[in-house]
Parts: structure tokens; C-alpha cells; sequence
């Protein structure tokens, strides 16, 4: 066997753990010369766990997987944009849907680079932090916005947050950021919802429209460099041309099959979209497994399209990642996880910002009134409001409320934090908060009664959804004819033994207002006093930021396990400069030559898998060596050495190679099919041989 060929090789070692080693000698910075372009495909929308009568079953989806893996070999990127599974299932059945996404979808990718962006149903309720759970589920160092560079090429993660049709503050400023700093990149953009004005919605703009287009696209528009936006959501295969960008729907490999009465959207077809960037400009096709075609071969040549376009494509550029804080709260610590292994310092960037307010749409300029299933649905981004019979639309000056009873007292609960009946958290766990934080309120009316008064009361929870402190109503005084002010500390005995993030949750309750009246503000800050120094924490040191932009981190002092930060509201990203590996269902660091793999980041396999896709030289490949407890395997000339803490007659590991070994010492070798072999150890030292 050819030293390059067993690069090649995909090796899986388990029995109650597993490791998966996705291998490509095409990949990072020894790009064969005749891959000239970087491949990528994306698959969406799975929702696993539907009961709708056009949801395939996992084996169907799993055979749609095959189909594409076997069409487009040595793909350097692959993408999931959201919906792995439905959204009204218990925490048992998503766990089991999560479990078949990993092991049936994400995890049949091991040799390519690959990247999940959530979706509404997996963001939208759950009765744990659903963002810090898609985390885990995606293996995401910390926030589910991010973005890598291939082979010079920059992608960015751009999920909705908060809500289904919102590009959160805290996202759209990391966003500005990161592609200020990646402007002479070609970047492509990944998210789960479409952006107004492009690709088909239906009119349904309460749910297929991201909400803030206008300002998003004011942030992207800035950068001619940004040549794609790929979201899921809508289910159709769609390639819209606009403005020297392409707008892609992401079709489906699950869930409802949109009605022909959309469009020509490829209906009725599983499958993806192929993507390839090279020098010249970007090509999208639509590629249905269904009939392991291109959509353009079987008569849809709508469902394909590219920019001719200079881009920066460079195959000698290495792999590097971003990860960071759109909005980082002084204060508040923060846990972060190391799934991208490089031996580089990393570096630290800043970028101060003068949003200080915490709650979105605070002004009330996000319509209220939204179309979606064929019905109007009143809707506020952000808040909830009672009762929900009251009449109110959006107004130039803010929310028009229209008390026609004049009985009942309005409330206004921010962020959204309704419980289902299954005590499910429904969205908004995000505003974070620590103890004796000093907070500002402000309200701001159109007019008031003589006897109108504004009560104001709080709630914090963990991670867990457990409720640490329910602070008393308070009413509030009026500063004058139509407006209230009010300063308020949360208590520093709040306990927070189980999870790592306190939120914060706002009720505000509005008594004998006057039947009409306009909420032209309801805007918290957080009173940040730094005596002007910025400083940040990191592990165990506190590094002083004041005035300075970025900085660099040793590496020698091991992966960012927490950060707390001191300062007024600021934009963080951390680069992850020449990636050597990917990790992927399990925390890692280097130890001199050494991959150490700490702990599993979820729970929801039931056969636990660790993916490393090596991102690196083949020689700098060949003389890692990996540690995965139980287990420590090394890779060299054409052998592979593994140890194991103990073994007896009921212990085995299924191996799969690409290429069958010429001889295996200290285990019973058992054919289990083709390229599939179950070792069963006589020994706690396995020497595993290939012919050279």
C-alpha cells in the first residue's frame, strides 16, 4: 500500500467509544494541483421526527447521503443549514433525531471539512439553552455564528436568533466585524432564512423573511466581496442572480414537499446543492440523489447559475477559523470549547461599538402583523404582549397600542420566555447577566393618564431553565409627561449551582394607561463602570485591552476554556490561524506532538463517535499521535499502533479501511463484509500492518 494512498484511508475504531479519522490527501495546503477549486456541498431542512406524510424516512434519507457521497468525492466543505429535526417532538425523540442526523448525515462526512448551521426548529424551544445545545450538537467553539477560510476562500455561519426572522444585534455586529476584517476575502454567507427581495416566499413574510433585510443587507452590501447567501427553510431548489450575488435556496433532504404552485423549484426531490469556487468566480447547481442528477440534466437549467468574477482563491493559503461575541457583557463568564487544533498563537480582535442597549427592537419598528399559512399573525420581535386581543400595529413613531375596552393592563414580557405545556422554554434565553449588575431601564409613551402607572419586575434563570430569583413589581415614577427612568442592581446571592449562564427575562406591566397611546421606547442598558480601562479574562490571566484593537495569545498555554470580560459593549473574535485538524463531537488540544481528546461534547449519539479531519501536510499527518481513552493510537509507515488500558473476551472494534491490511498482531481478525473488519483483542497492544 502507497504511503499518500493510506492517507486516504477512513478508519473507525469503537465499541463503546469510537474514532473516526476522515482522511483526504487533497485537503489544506497539499491541494494537488489539478484541484483547482474548492468543492462544497449543502444539504438542509431534515427534520427528522415529522409525522407529515412527505417526510422520507431515515433509511431514505440515510441512501440520499450515500448517493451524494459517492457522486462528489473529496468535497472540501459540506454544510447542514438547520432543521435537523421537527420541532414539536419531546427531548426523547429529538435526541433520538439527533442521534440519527450524527450518525446517519453529519457523521457519514469525515474527510470533509464540515459545518452546521441551526434552525428555527431546533432553536426554537427546548427545555435547555437551545442555542447552547445546537452548540454541542454542531461542535461549535462557542456562538452558532462563525466562519472559516478554505483555500482563501471565507465562509460565515449566520443562523436566526431570538427569533425565527431575526438577524440578532449581537450577530449582525460580530458579522460587520468579521467581514471588516476578511474584506479582501470572497466570502459566501450561510443562514437558515432568505433575505427580502430574493428567492420565493410565498408572501409569507412573518416566517421565510428575515425581518431586519434592509439592515442586514446594509452590513453585507458594504462588502462587494460577499458573492453568495445560501439559507434553507423553504424547502425548493432556487438560484436567483442579484446584484452580482447568488441567492440559494438549499432545497431539502426532509420535511414538506413545497406545493407546485410555487415555482419550478424541484419538487419532489431529494438532495443539495454543489458548489464550487475557483479563481474565476462561483458555480451553484442543484443536484437531486433522488435521480443522482444535476437538476440542469433532467430539464431545469433554472437550477443552476454562477458569478464570473475574480475571486481570492489561493490553494496555498491554510485553513484558519473565527469564533467570538458579537455584544460581550461586562462581567459575564463566558465557557468556550476547542474543536480546531493548530499550533499557532491565536489572535484577538476588538472592535468597540455604541449599542449598549440590550433588548432587540426597542424603538418597535419591526412590523406586527405577519403573514404566514395563509392567515395574519400579530407578532412583536422580541417581546410578548397581553392580551393578546389588543389592538396595535407599528407606527413611524413606534407601537400604535388600541385599548378599545380600557379594562385590562397591558404586559410586556422581553425576551419571549413562554413555557409549553411540556415545560419546553420557547426562544429568548439571551439576555445573560451577572450578579450586581447595575442595569438601566427607559420608557418612553406617546401620552399619559393623571393615575397611568408602569410597573417592573424581573426574572433570572440558568441554562437549565431552573428560576434563580423573581425580583417584586416596582413602580416606577414618571420623570415627566411621558416617560419613566429606573436603575436597578441585581443581587449578588444569586445562585447559579447547576448551570454556567445566568438570563435575564423583563416583565412590564402598564395599568390604567389611556385606551390609545404609542410605546415609542422600552430600551435596558447595562451601566458599565471601567474607570477607563477595558481588560478581558482568559483561564486564569487578565490581559488589559484598553486601546488596543487586537493582541496575540500564546498557544502554549492551551485552548480558551473561559473568557469574562470588563468593559464597555465590544466585539470579539478569536482566529484559529493555519488549522491543522478539525474535531468534531469531542473537545481536543495539542500537547507537543501530541492530539489529546478531552470529553464528548453531547450525548445524543448512542454509538459515540470522534471525527478529526486533518486540515495539514501529510508528513506533519503521519507523526500525530491521537489519545483517545480508552484507546491511544499512532499512525506510522503504513502501521498503525493501538493501546488499550484492558481487554477481554467480550471487547471488539469494528474497523473499516479503504484498503484491507496485509497482517494484524494481537487481535483475532474477523471479515465482516466489504472493506469492514471486527477485531476482536488478544491483547492490550494491536499492530495493525499495510503492504507498502
Amino acid at each position: 500500500m502507497k504511503r499518500r494512498d493510506f492517507i486516504k484511508s477512513s478508519i473507525i475504531i469503537g465499541s463503546t467509544s469510537s474514532i473516526l479519522l476522515g482522511c483526504d490527501g487533497n485537503l489544506g495546503k497539499t491541494v494537488s494541483s489539478k484541484k483547482n477549486h474548492v468543492s462544497g456541498f449543502i444539504f438542509s431542512d431534515a427534520h427528522i421526527g415529522w409525522k407529515g406524510a412527505d417526510q422520507p424516512t431515515v433509511e431514505a434519507q440515510y441512501k440520499a447521503i450515500q448517493v451524494i457521497k459517492k457522486r462528489f468525492k473529496n468535497l472540501d466543505v459540506v454544510f447542514d443549514t438547520g432543521d435537523i429535526h421537527h420541532g414539536y417532538l419531546n427531548e426523547a425523540e429529538r435526541n433520538e433525531a439527533r442521534n440519527h442526523w450524527l450518525t446517519k448525515m453529519a457523521n457519514q462526512f469525515p474527510d470533509s471539512y464540515f459545518h452546521y448551521v441551526p434552525g428555527n426548529h431546533e432553536l426554537g424551544k427546548g427545555p435547555y439553552d437551545t442555542e447552547l445545545t445546537a452548540s454541542n450538537i454542531g461542535s461549535m467553539n462557542f456562538r452558532p455564528y462563525y466562519s472559516f477560510d478554505f483555500k482563501g476562500i471565507h465562509f460565515i455561519s449566520l443562523p436566526q436568533l431570538l427569533d425565527t426572522i431575526l438577524i440578532n444585534k449581537e450577530s449582525l455586529q460580530w458579522l460587520d466585524h468579521d467581514l471588516m476584517l476578511n474584506k479582501h476575502k470572497t466570502t459566501l454567507i450561510f443562514s437558515h432564512n432568505s433575505i427580502a427581495g430574493t428567492t420565493y416566499h410565498n408572501d409569507e413574510t412573518g416566517y421565510r423573511v428575515v425581518v431586519n433585510s434592509e439592515e442586514l443587507l446594509e452590513v453585507i452590501n458594504k462588502h462587494p466581496n460577499v458573492l453568495g447567501w445560501f439559507h434553507g427553510h423553504n424547502h425548493q431548489y432556487e438560484v436567483v442572480k442579484k446584484d452580482n450575488r447568488l441567492y440559494v435556496s438549499n432545497g431539502r433532504i426532509g420535511g414538506f414537499n413545497p406545493p407546485k404552485g410555487w415555482g419550478p423549484f424541484g419538487q419532489g426531490h431529494l438532495g443539495g446543492i454543489y458548489f464550487s469556487v475557483n479563481d474565476k468566480g462561483l458555480s451553484v447547481r442543484c443536484f437531486s440523489a433522488t435521480q443522482n442528477k444535476f437538476f440542469d440534466e433532467i430539464g431545469s437549467e433554472n437550477l443552476s447559475n454562477k458569478i464570473i468574477k475574480p475571486t481570492s482563491f489561493n490553494t496555498e493559503l491554510r485553513a484558519n477559523y473565527y469564533f467570538g461575541h458579537g455584544q460581550l457583557s461586562n462581567n459575564v463568564e463566558y465557557k468556550l470549547n476547542n474543536h480546531f487544533l493548530s499550533s499557532e498563537d491565536k489572535k484577538l480582535f476588538f472592535n468597540k461599538h455604541n449599542q449598549e442597549v440590550i433588548n432587540e427592537n426597542a424603538n418597535f419598528g419591526f412590523t406586527t402583523e405577519l403573514y404566514f399559512i395563509g392567515k395574519r399573525i400579530k407578532r412583536l420581535i422580541g417581546y410578548q404582549l397581553f392580551p393578546k386581543k389588543l389592538d396595535r400595529k407599528t407606527v413611524s413613531e413606534g407601537l400604535f397600542i388600541d385599548r378599545q375596552q380600557n379594562q385590562e393592563d397591558v404586559v410586556l414580557k422581553f425576551p419571549n420566555h413562554k413555557f409549553t405545556k411540556l415545560d419546553f422554554m420557547v426562544r429568548g434565553s439571551y439576555y445573560r447577566c451577572e450578579s450586581n449588575d447595575v442595569l438601566n431601564l427607559s420608557a418612553e409613551f406617546s401620552n399619559l393618564n393623571a393615575n397611568s402607572k408602569f410597573l417592573f419586575g424581573y426574572l433570572i434563570y440558568d441554562e437549565f431553565q431552573n428560576k434563580l430569583f423573581e425580583s417584586e413589581f416596582t413602580e416606577v415614577k414618571a420623570t415627566n409627561s411621558h416617560s419613566f427612568k429606573f436603575e436597578f442592581q441585581i443581587p449578588n446571592d444569586v445562585s447559579n449551582s447547576i448551570g454556567n449562564n445566568k438570563y435575564i427575562k423583563f416583565v412590564v406591566r402598564l395599568m390604567d394607561f389611556p385606551s390609545q397611546f404609542v410605546i415609542k421606547k422600552l430600551a435596558v442598558k447595562k451601566l458599565v463602570n471601567n474607570k477607563g480601562q477595558n481588560q478581558i479574562q482568559i483561564n486564569d490571566s487578565l490581559y488589559d485591552i484598553y486601546q488596543k484593537k487586537s493582541f496575540s495569545l500564546n498557544n502554549k498555554n492551551g485552548p480558551i476554556k473561559t473568557l469574562k470580560y470588563h468593559g464597555e459593549p465590544s466585539s470579539l473574535i478569536i482566529k484559529i490561524p493555519d488549522i491543522d485538524w478539525q474535531v468534531r463531537n469531542a473537545e481536543a488540544y495539542y500537547q507537543g506532538n501530541t492530539i489529546n481528546v478531552t470529553s464528548y461534547r453531547h450525548h445524543f449519539q448512542k454509538q459515540k463517535e470522534v471525527i478529526l479531519t486533518p486540515l495539514m501536510h501529510v508528513k506533519e499527518y503521519l507523526s500525530k499521535t491521537v489519545n483517545l481513552m480508552p484507546f491511544a493510537v499512532e499512525y506510522q509507515n503504513n502501521k498503525i499502533n493501538i493501546s488499550l488500558e484492558s481487554y477481554s473476551n467480550q471487547s471488539s472494534m469494528l474497523v473499516k479501511f479503504t484498503n484491507k491490511p496485509s497482517n494484524i498482531i494481537g487481535a483475532e481478525l474477523i471479515n465482516m463484509g466489504i472493506n469492514s473488519m471486527l477485531i476482536k483483542p488478544t491483547s492490550t497492544k494491536i499492530l495493525v500492518v499495510f503492504s507498502k
